[in-house]
């Protein structure tokens, strides 16, 4: 029984998959078309001439002329549009990317002064841990400033000198400060200052 039901599945598979083949077009099919197209055409057993080969030449000729007349206006009138596009385009991302750099560039001015002067307040209260924080995330930003630099160094100053802490970094800072900065004033008081300290 169940080889029956196995067998009746397999025909109707074949059957399915013989309606999916693609229509063949055999020889009748073609004349069928042939006939069909060349319906009401006479046409003669004769040979033409000479002449009249050379004018379906010539005439062949012409409208190949005049096709590669058409398409060479058609790509003079399309050539300066394309690139104008090409142009515009690009013009438009570089104009974008131009908006979006210098957007990036002002929000990072506003984060910068917001963490300096927010080190400052704290450098006034004296608070020199929040201090460094707040100078520590500007000179994320801008770590060639040589203002946030000196303030770092100078917050690891202070809190070298009130709570004994962190005296290396505020070294290391400060040295680093006189090799980019030897003319500074500042920096050679705060260099003296916090060297006082160390030696005490």
């Amino acid at each position: 029984m169940s080889w029956g039901g196995s067998v009746a599945a397999m025909i109707q598979s074949l059957k399915a998959n013989k309606m999916l083949l693609a229509h063949r077009y055999n020889y009748f099919d073609a004349k069928k078309d042939y006939l069909r197209e060349t319906k009401g055409i006479k046409l003669s057993g004769r040979k033409a001439t000479k002449k009249e080969i050379q004018q379906v030449k010539e005439k062949i000729r012409r409208q190949k002329r005049a096709e590669r007349v058409r398409v060479f206006i058609v790509l003079l009138i399309m050539c300066p549009l394309l690139i104008y596009g090409v142009a515009w385009t690009i013009g438009s991302f570089e104009d974008d990317a131009n908006r979006k750099e210098l957007y990036d560039k002002e929000k990072n001015v506003e984060k910068y002064q917001f963490y300096v002067s927010d080190g400052d307040n704290m450098i006034a209260k004296g608070k020199w841990h929040n201090a460094i924080f707040q100078y520590s995330k500007a000179l994320e930003i801008f770590p060639n400033e040589y203002d946030v630099q000196y303030r770092l160094a100078l917050g690891y100053s202070y809190k070298c000198q009130h709570k004994n802490k962190g005296c290396e970094r505020a070294d290391s800072l400060v040295s680093r400060l006189l090799t980019h900065f030897p003319d500074s004033e500042e920096v050679k008081d705060l260099r003296v200052s916090l060297n006082n300290k160390m030696n005490e």
